[in-house]
Formats: structure tokens, sequence, C-alpha cells
């Protein structure tokens, strides 16, 4: 099943203003939750998806699809905390010592609960010690403008307020 919800659910300082929710699913319906309480269900089109226009108030914002009458997927946003750190991710926890493998390393900012920050912009500089070398960075944002080639880059934060595509 596939039930993805967005924008991010992180807008301090927005608290009251609209922000347009979108929800794509091949689920027959999906109802939208905002703190626990519900928001509506709403009959998803094929090939489309359904939208919700509402005040921005921090928390849990929860979708939950319905496929033939019965609940088949969830997923949720989480208003998160400030950025407190920098997770490490690899895409593998080994790699051969041959000067030709290589390993993909996502970073995420996380608050102090381990929860990605997904507004962050911090910069982030990269270093590597022992015989690895950095390949390329990049962070996403297909407006950044920051070498690809560096020691450094900003986090991209997502889009703004009111469109989940920030398109505003």
């Amino acid at each position: 099943m596939v039930l993805h919800l967005f924008p991010a659910w992180n807008w301090t300082g927005h608290e009251g203003e609209p922000i347009l929710v979108w929800c794509h699913s091949n689920c027959d319906e999906v109802e939208l939750f905002l703190n626990g309480a519900s928001l509506g269900r709403q009959l998803v089109p094929r090939n489309g998806h359904v939208e919700w226009h509402l005040a921005y108030t921090p928390g849990v914002l929860a979708a939950r699809g319905f496929k033939n009458g019965q609940e088949a997927a969830t997923t949720e946003r989480k208003t998160t905390g400030p950025a407190a750190r920098i997770a490490l991710l690899p895409d593998r926890s080994t790699i051969l010592a041959d000067g030709e493998d290589i390993v993909v390393v996502n970073v995420a900012v996380q608050d102090a609960e381990g929860l990605t920050v997904p507004v962050a912009r911090n910069l982030v500089r990269f270093s590597v010690e022992g015989a690895g070398t950095i390949l390329g960075i990049g962070n996403g944002d297909p407006n950044c403008h920051e070498p690809d080639k560096a020691s450094q880059r900003s986090a991209f934060g997502g889009p703004v307020p009111g469109h989940p595509a920030g398109l505003d």
C-alpha cells in the first residue's frame, strides 16, 4: 500500500497559519488526524491525491488509508525539537579496502529524541580519517548552488509552509 503524507509538520513561527496537506495513496479512502482528532475522510481519485487545508498546530499529523473499508496503511509526521545532533547513516556496514569500493553515507540532522528535523538547514562539515576519500556531497535541493566537491554542505530543509512542493 502507498500512503505518503506531506509536507513535514515543523513550522515553528507559523502557528495558526494555513498549511496545504497532501496525501498520495493507492488506498480507496484516507482519513487525516491532527493530534488525535479526525479532520475527515476522503475518497482518493485514481492516480491522484487528497488534500486538506488546515491551520498549523504542532504535534502529530497522521493519515490512515482504507482499502475495501478496512484500514490498510498508516503514516504520520511529528513536530520535532530543534537540531541537536547529526546522525551518519551508511548504506552498508563494511566495505572492501581495495581502493575501488564506495559507501554512500546519508546525513540526518536530528533532535534530542533522535527524530530527523525535516526543516533543518544546518551547515554540515565533512572529513575522513584514514585512507578514505570524499567523492562528493549533495543535499537533494535542486536550487542549491553549493559545490558537490567540497568539505561542507547545508542541509536541505525541504519545502516552505503552505504548499507540500514548496511552491508558494
